[in-house]
């Protein structure tokens, strides 16, 4: 199978629906977003109704790639992500695919 390491970040994040299959990551008092970010393979951002997000950006000028639904600065950039669909398998399946061909997609070309 594949080892896949899922950082998840924000408040909501710290449920029981995770917890059994999560191992917490501290990020200390920096944040270190960049850091944590060039780290990635991937970025799941699986808010619905936001305007930004920031974090989508950050990670774009990073080279990460991004999932997310079309909502906010995605809408406008229909090149730059892979949609989410809301359907857990389907999407944990593009994340991966994403993952294996990260190094020959262009979009996803680190700088």
């Amino acid at each position: 199978g594949d080892d896949v390491r899922v950082a998840a970040f924000g408040p909501n994040y710290a449920n029981e629906k995770f917890t059994p299959r999560c191992t917490a990551v501290s990020m200390g008092s920096s944040n270190n977003v960049q850091r944590e970010l060039c780290r990635a393979k991937v970025l799941l951002v699986p808010t619905k109704a936001e305007g930004g997000p920031l974090v989508a950006a950050y990670a774009w000028a990073l080279g990460v790639p991004v999932m997310m639904h079309n909502t906010g600065i995605a809408a406008s950039c229909q090149e730059c992500y892979a949609r989410l669909t809301g359907d857990a398998a389907a999407d944990a399946a593009t994340a991966l695919s994403i993952v294996r061909g990260a190094d020959t997609d262009p979009r996803w070309q680190r700088p």
